[in-house]
């Protein structure tokens, strides 16, 4: 028997499938997903793979290597792992291993430990001092660590402990070790019916008080954990090893997840849904049973599309089918996680990262067993290991951070489709402001549109007022609020009523800059101007993180004329200190909540009324259910409408809308007040009436004229590297190499070619970045990928001489940026 392995090593040499020979002692064991160690190289070099397929034989004579070790591991990759693996590999030509990565739970990441033995044959060479010491040490020890040797001999390295391995006077014996260990605990169960236990009680002396009271416990309950009970009863734990002796109760070892959430006690109230939601429901669930399985949800913000997932999610559990409901960030999305977890308690796993690795290794565990039902997660949920998928939920869709920024750069809405597909289950988008592209495939292609008009319980949305800034400016108001919204926020403290105040940029400035020469402080390894804290008088590197004091003088010309531009979280929120004292302020931003828990601390003062204005970044957009939020005011309404990327428009649109739709949901009257210099750009106008379905109009006849998504896929091939040139010359080698394959081919409609240019951003920690891009056609997509895969991956060396320059590779990109 032989057993194709993939290999757990990132090098692209390694991006294939290992032939290795099956043991005898192996054979009744081995299965297809199976985790291994197999010998690798030279030596006595050991590394873990998995099984990917089995076989009786194999073409050609050449000699394998037999599989050295299998892993007793409750995780195992399932056969729907295995061809999530080869689908992302062949959709997105990413390489095994990184297919691998993003498929294997956290905390299975082996670390390989060195221990040794003594060895088979007697030593006859005179040895040194130390390296006697070392055999002397291991000869007593019969199994010791590397990490033990080298405590206890002082004189001795891992120089020395390699020679003696290769001159076979110790025995070198790897192990390997995951990163999250499996918890067990103890657990009673009585081996008999409440009159039996009634019984037994009855014929135990009243001097033997702990037993009795454990019986006592046993009538009116099957099953405990025995430390649990122990420290209950306040009996020790050979109370029960004795009452096992009796064979009255049995006491088991079983496997203890760790759950990091604590389960309500109180009984959720019925779901109670409208007509329109109801009726959604039933035809979502009608379609699905005939095989027609995408649906997307546009409703208007509050208007309930929660209550469509709970449901959905409540007639799958009945169907024995388990649900992967996903949202932008778990951290913004507490409110939804808390909601479902009412609603379905310890059936609910929440993937995420600030879980511990033991944790998230539990949470898994727990999905693949099928002990949890309900799956919520951001973007990587989709890759939980559900065996009876009834139910994919992309709440929030239109968010950029569906799609991976690294390989494999997958979107979640197409592995949702092929999971949709591959498990025959249910896919439901929603969103109140869906992207363009969502929208016309459930329009124009597969699936099915479904409209929430109305806000839940018949609430209104709240008003939105464009204020022009230009106009402000020249009556004589410089500053950062207009005077409208000045006048709102104050009313609205009157009122005891709170405000939402929106600006999509953190820092106190974008840039500084002297007024003088005109120069930026800019980040010495990232072609980006720093960001201005003044809380601590720096200026910080969104990319990589450098930072600096900034300097009282111009570094250029000497100047002391140096200017603070542009708006940020921190300059608002100094402002309204200044302008209204008394108020209780809060900031949301990636600097306030890089804490854990420091999002559910500020969500939970919202909901207590402690905070009056809570000043934030697109996280206050993120689906947000205040009680008291009446007034909304969006600082800078314009800020991306000019950047340069096809989706500016949108994703304008979308954050305007999103954060609107938090003020007036609980039955008093919202407002919202858009402050702009540009008040007549279609996609702030629409988005003051809340009218998709207008500026949608708008933005398909302007993609469709120059060949955007959804008319046309965009490819974008960066070449990244050390040295400017090798990173400009290898962009140049992959250019001519796809004109040259492009030329000779005859596409179903045109593809674009683009000359290499600098990325949007040429350099980022000191690595500049060139790039190609493509634009083709959907009928042209299979024809492209092979292209690409030829020219890119199979003649890489050829074409890109810098070594160390990285190759990234984006096959559907959503942005420029």
């Amino acid at each position: 028997m032989f057993a194709l392995v993939l290999l757990s090593n990132s090098s692209r040499e390694l991006d294939r499938i290992f032939t290795y020979k099956v043991p005898e002692n192996l054979l009744e064991t081995v299965k297809v997903g199976s985790r291994v160690i197999v010998p690798f190289g030279m030596g006595n070099n050991r590394i873990d793979g998995y099984v990917v397929a089995l076989k009786e034989s194999i073409d050609g004579n050449f000699r394998t290597k037999n599989i050295y070790q299998l892993l007793d591991d409750e995780v195992n990759l399932s056969t729907e792992q295995l061809e999530m693996i080869k689908y992302l590999k062949r959709t997105y030509l990413c390489t095994y291993y990184e297919a691998l990565q993003v498929v294997i739970p956290p905390g299975t990441k082996l670390k390989k430990e060195l221990y040794y033995v003594p060895a088979k044959k007697k030593i006859v060479k005179i040895l040194k001092l130390n390296e006697a010491e070392v055999v002397e040490y291991v000869n007593k020890k019969k199994y010791v660590s590397e990490k033990e040797i080298l405590e206890h001999l002082s004189n001795v390295d891992s120089k020395v402990l390699k020679k003696m391995v290769k001159n076979k006077w110790i025995t070198e014996v790897p192990r390997f070790i995951r990163d999250a260990n499996q918890l067990f605990r103890l657990v009673a169960r009585r081996n008999f019916e409440h009159d039996e236990m009634e019984k037994i009680l009855g014929k135990i002396p009243a001097s033997y008080k702990s037993q009795r009271k454990v019986l006592e416990f046993f009538l009116e309950n099957h099953s405990e954990e025995v430390s649990t009970l122990s420290q209950k009863l306040g009996v020790s734990r050979g109370v029960f090893d004795r009452l096992k002796e009796l064979g009255i109760i049995e006491v088991e070892r079983e496997s203890k997840f760790r759950y990091p959430y604590e389960i309500s006690e109180k009984n959720p109230a019925e779901l109670e849904l409208t007509k329109s939601q109801k009726s959604i429901v039933d035809d979502i669930m009608e379609r699905w049973e005939i095989g027609d399985y995408q649906s997307l949800i546009k409703g208007i913000t509050g208007s309930g599309k929660t209550y469509i997932y709970l449901e959905l999610m409540k007639r799958f559990l009945i169907l024995e089918k388990q649900s992967i409901i996903l949202v932008p960030e778990i951290a913004l999305t507490s409110q939804l996680v808390k909601k479902v977890m009412e609603y379905f308690g310890d059936q609910v796993a929440v993937l995420h990262s600030k879980l511990s690795i033991g944790e998230r290794y539990d949470q898994f565990r727990g999905i693949m067993t099928g002990k949890y039902k309900i799956i919520i997660g951001a973007r990587s949920g989709i890759f939980a290991p559900v065996s009876k998928l009834g139910l994919i939920v992309i709440d929030e869709e239109h968010e950029s951070s569906y799609k991976s920024d690294s390989n494999p750069k997958y979107l979640t809405h197409d592995l949702a489709r092929y999971l949709s597909k591959y498990h025959k289950g249910a896919l439901v988008l929603g969103s109140a402001t869906p992207s363009v592209e969502s929208y016309y495939e459930n329009i124009e292609g597969d699936g099915k549109l479904y409209k929430l008009t109305e806000r839940f319980n018949n609430l209104e949305l709240p008003e939105t007022k464009i204020i022009d800034m230009r106009k402000e400016l020249n009556s004589g108001n410089d500053g950062v609020f207009s005077r409208d919204l000045l006048k709102a926020m104050k009313d609205n403290l009157s009122k005891k009523e709170q405000t939402i105040i929106f600006i999509n940029r953190k820092g106190y400035a974008n840039f500084v800059s002297c007024k003088e020469c005109g120069s930026v402080i800019k980040c010495p390894k990232c072609d980006i101007a720093l960001v201005y804290h003044d809380y601590n008088n720096t200026g910080t590197c969104n990319y990589c993180d450098y930072r600096i004091h900034i300097p009282e003088i111009c570094p250029t010309c000497e100047s002391d004329n140096m200017s603070f531009v542009g708006l940020g979280t921190e300059r608002v929120m100094n402002e309204l200190k200044r302008l209204f004292p008394e108020a209780r302020l809060e900031r949301m931003d990636s600097v306030t909540t890089s804490k854990k828990n420091s999002v559910d601390e500020i969500v939970s003062k919202m909901e207590n009324n402690e905070i009056d204005i809570l000043v934030g970044t697109k996280m206050v957009a993120k689906g947000f259910n205040f009680e008291n939020v009446t007034l909304v005011g969006v600082v800078a309404a314009d800020m991306m409408l000019n950047f340069p990327d096809y989706k500016s428009s949108e994703s304008t649109f979308q954050l305007i809308t999103q954060v609107a739709g938090r003020a007036g949901r609980f039955g008093k009257k919202g407002m919202c007040i858009l402050q702009t210099y540009e008040p007549d750009d279609y996609a702030i106008v629409t988005s003051k009436n809340h009218d998709y379905e207008t500026f949608y109009k708008y933005e398909i006849s302007m993609r469709r004229t120059f060949g955007y998504p959804p008319f046309k896929y965009i490819a974008n091939i960066l070449v990244i590297s050390e040295n400017d040139n090798g990173a400009r010359n290898g962009i140049s080698r992959i250019y001519n190499g796809l004109k040259k394959v492009v030329d000779s081919q005859n596409f179903v409609e045109s593809i674009e070619l683009y000359q290499p240019t600098p990325a949007s951003i040429e350099k980022i920690n000191n690595k500049y970045r060139w790039q190609v891009i493509l634009k083709y056609s959907k009928l042209d997509q299979k024809k492209i990928r092979d292209i690409i895969k030829y020219v890119c991956i199979s003649n890489r060396d050829k074409l890109i001489d810098d070594k160390k320059a990285y190759l990234s590779l984006d096959l559907n990109s959503i942005s420029f940026l």
